[in-house]
């Protein structure tokens, strides 16, 4: 059953702690961004079709430690897409203005998840003194294999009732490796994503930009996926060679989980991302 994500009490409990904090994202636009707790600087940047929610069974954890800054990136969630704005690198630049909006001459960890690894890759490169640790979450743009997921539209009727038998099999095909954690929340967090998500013509994802932006990072690197995950399962074995190019401090795989690692598994996902940003 596909609910409002206004209406979810995780959600509701999150909003109602947060505070909302707008920086400049093309003319008259404005990128969103939700902060939580206290402490050094961490920004959350989500996947493709996604928002802030990505991170929702995190936040909480981070936030005891960190303050945490998830973004809604351009053409995203409540944030406005600037015009010619297409892929990673047409908003890295906005996403980098907002970093340093927030944060100061601070360094912050900057903290990416499968599209938005590719964003968090051009800020590093481009502007490196905003980044103290990077961690890549299901990395993306790294050129291997791309397997076949045969993902279906869908119907396009705007009635949540006829699109929740697509949503469920696109995300079992993409996103999680166990059906059952395909919860109402989940679900509903990715119909209400993909209905307001506007950077529609991403590319860059399936080459190999990645391993060309890598020698320009002068931070620390983490890398972080599922042991399922579907996007990386027939290059396990080419993981540490296709990020050989950055300061790799350590690859982790957390055990029993899919692409959407965080959500699935998100308290071992967070033991591996704390002890990365203690590192």
């Amino acid at each position: 059953m596909l609910t409002d994500p206004s209406l979810l009490p995780q959600v509701q409990r999150l909003e109602a702690l947060a505070s909302v904090v707008a920086t400049p994202c093309g003319p008259g636009g404005s990128m969103l961004w939700r902060r939580w707790g206290e402490g050094p600087p961490l920004v959350l940047l989500h996947g493709g079709s996604g928002s802030w929610n990505h991170w929702l069974r995190n936040i909480e954890t981070l936030s005891r430690r960190y303050t945490v800054f998830a973004a809604d990136l351009p053409g995203c969630g409540d944030s406005a897409l600037p015009p010619g704005a297409r892929d990673a690198d047409t908003i890295h630049e906005f996403v980098s203005a907002g970093i340093e909006q927030l944060a100061g001459a601070t360094p912050v960890e900057l903290v990416a998840f499968s599209f938005g690894t590719l964003v968090a890759g051009f800020v590093a490169a481009s502007r490196p003194e905003l980044v103290r640790s990077l961690h890549l979450v299901g990395c993306a743009g790294l050129g291997l294999t791309s397997p076949r997921l045969n993902l279906k539209p869908l119907s396009g009727a705007g009635r949540p009732g006829d699109d929740e038998a697509i949503v469920r099999a696109n995300m079992e095909a993409l996103m999680v490796l166990h059906p059952q954690t395909l919860d109402e929340t989940a679900l509903s967090l990715h119909y209400a994503n993909l209905s307001r998500d506007r950077l529609r013509r991403r590319r860059i994802s399936r080459t190999a930009v990645m391993r060309e932006l890598q020698p320009r990072w002068q931070c620390p690197v983490h890398a972080i996926w599922g042991s399922g995950d579907i996007l990386v399962r027939h290059d396990m074995a080419r993981l540490r060679e296709v990020l050989s190019g950055c300061d790799l401090r350590d690859l982790t795989l957390v055990d029993d989980a899919g692409h959407w690692v965080q959500y699935e598994r998100p308290r071992a996902f967070d033991e591996v991302l704390l002890r990365g940003l203690a590192g």
